[in-house]
């Protein structure tokens, strides 16, 4: 997996290196998982992508869920409104944000949960009653990988 971009960093009194990672896009046909390619503990800062959804059909909604290695969902959460058919909406997760905006603004957010999760926790992200030719493009992951763990 390819890092768009590196900086050094620091949360509380263990530091960590933020990085930036591309989020898989491809047709929402199936769910898009992604696990970051490290092998310590990290934090989920931001994910931002678009959907672009294909013309006709029913409303899809979508949902963001942090997986555990068997697959098994430990988070999840839904954008707070749901994308016609033949629109493109900008989708924004973080910590600390409030759930807002709306398809018709062409913009949609929702938290993440803050804290350090374990190696080989997912993301996954499932855009329900979707349509053939729905993708997901422009996706970017950010994290804090953390060096020193703290037990």
């Amino acid at each position: 997996m390819e890092m768009v971009e590196s900086i050094e960093g620091a949360y509380g009194s263990h530091r960590g290196r933020s990085r930036t990672y591309p989020f898989p896009g491809k047709p929402l046909t199936s769910v898009v998982t992604f696990t970051p390619p490290v092998l310590n503990e990290y934090a989920f800062r931001a994910l931002a992508f678009q959907v672009v959804t294909a013309a006709g059909g029913g409303a899809r909604q979508l949902i963001l869920r942090i997986l555990d290695p068997d697959g098994a969902t430990l988070y999840g959460v839904a954008a707070p409104g749901t994308q016609a058919g033949g629109l493109t909406v900008e989708y924004s997760f973080a910590p600390l944000v409030v759930a807002s905006g709306s398809s018709a603004l062409g913009f949609q957010q929702a938290p993440l949960p803050g804290g350090r999760w374990p190696e080989h926790v997912g993301l996954s992200v499932t855009l329900s009653g979707n349509a053939a030719g729905d993708k997901i493009t422009v996706g970017r992951l950010s994290v804090t990988q953390y060096e020193d763990l703290p037990y």
